[in-house]
Formats: structure tokens, sequence, C-alpha cells
């Protein structure tokens, strides 16, 4: 793991509209199927983490592990994935599938260094499921 969520600081709305361009824009590219449009999008240094929801008691305690991953990849290997999706003989994605993304509740936070965290609820609605 590259290190914990950075914490959310004061809130900055002057920044949600923009935040909530970005994800829907990143949203329409991978619904429309456009990976390099969504590659192109991410620095080299690019980290993606799931970590492991944890339901606890307390509200105060962390709602995330914060040593276990769900899912964890970079630019280069979302690179590979996504290059054989493309591919004529990547049989599982013929036909590939009608999937969706739905952002809400965009909210920005100061991170620290000039960082800006957002913050955002995602629907992910694939047909047949």
């Amino acid at each position: 793991m590259i290190g914990p969520l950075p914490q959310a600081g004061q809130r900055c709305p002057r920044w949600d509209a923009a935040m909530a361009g970005f994800l829907a824009d990143e949203a329409a590219a991978l619904d429309d199927g456009r990976h390099q449009d969504w590659l192109d999008h991410l620095h080299e240094d690019f980290h993606y983490e799931v970590p492991v929801p944890v339901v606890r008691e307390d509200p105060a305690l962390p709602r995330h592990s914060g040593t276990a991953v769900l899912f964890e990849a970079t630019k280069g290997m979302f690179r590979l994935k996504l290059g054989r999706a493309g591919m004529r003989h990547a049989w599982a994605d013929r036909p590939g599938p009608r999937t969706r993304r739905f952002v809400s509740a965009v909210r920005a936070f100061e991170a620290g260094s000039g960082a800006v965290r957002a913050d955002s609820h995602l629907l992910v609605a694939i047909d047949g499921m």
C-alpha cells in the first residue's frame, strides 16, 4: 500500500464543481469504452487501491483497513488489462458489458501541501446484473 487516504481538512466548496466535472468525464470515458482517454488522464505514478471496509460499533474508528486492500493497480497494470480487452481474441469481452457509472455527492476538502481530496459516491450498474 502507498499509504492512507489523506485526511479531509477544511471543506473547499469552490472545488466541488471542478471535481464533479472531472469525475463525470472519467465515468463517461469508461462507460463509452474510451479506455485510452481514461488512461491519458492518469499520471504515470498513479496508484489505485480499494481498501477493505471495516464495520465497527464506534463511528470514531476508521471505516477502512489500514493494511488490507481488495484491489490494487498501477497505470501500467491498467494499460495492460485494457489493451487486452481491445484485442480480437478477448472473447470474454464480446459482446462487452453495458456499464454505467453514476457519480454523486462530490465534496472537495483541503488535503495539505496544496492537494485537494475529493469524496464522492459511486454507483456502478452493469447490464444483466
